[in-house]
């Protein structure tokens, strides 16, 4: 096991925060609505959220070497990933059932969030490969910290628009 680096230490604090976040913006929440867009409001919604936010432990654990423990992304990739379209998906004919895209967000972020946990620095310092994932980022480090950071907080302030849309307010 590797000793705690601050490049691991500084991206794992924040992505503990981000799911810590992406908890209280959960709550009431309704399921059965959970794939539907507010009526004439052009947002992503919650089960779109957080599912395309599981897609990327995946690519982040393959990303520091970590291919052992990663899972077959493909399906979410399809239904959640960046060429994604949004569907509203009332009866969740399209989309997995919410509890079940919410647990593998919270299971997956846990999983690469222990991960990154455990890298080395040398890893963080590798250059980003070319033409794999954003190429805004010159490094592993830097890639990993957006996708666990700033990536999942852009989507989570959607999911906090969305709480005020459907009048459930604030969640903190």
């Amino acid at each position: 096991m590797a000793t705690t680096t601050i490049t691991a230490d500084t991206i794992v604090q924040g992505a503990r925060v981000t799911t810590m976040y992406a908890e209280k913006c959960l709550e009431g929440i309704d399921p059965k609505a959970a794939a539907v867009r507010p009526k004439g409001i052009n947002t992503n919604h919650p089960a779109w959220i957080l599912g395309h936010l599981a897609v990327y432990p995946e690519f982040i654990l393959k990303l520091i070497g970590r291919e052992d423990i990663a899972i077959n992304a493909e399906d979410y990739d399809k239904l959640f990933g960046y060429k994604s379209e949004l569907q509203d998906d009332p009866d969740f004919k399209h989309y997995p059932a919410f509890a079940e895209i919410t647990k593998r967000f919270f299971d997956r972020m846990n999983v690469v969030i222990d991960a990154v946990a455990e890298a080395d620095e040398s890893t963080f310092a590798k250059p980003m490969p070319k033409g794999e994932g954003p190429d805004m980022f010159s490094s592993v480090g830097a890639t990993t910290n957006f996708l666990l950071g700033s990536h999942c907080m852009m989507h989570l302030g959607q999911l906090s628009a969305y709480r005020r849309i459907v009048g459930l307010g604030s969640c903190m």
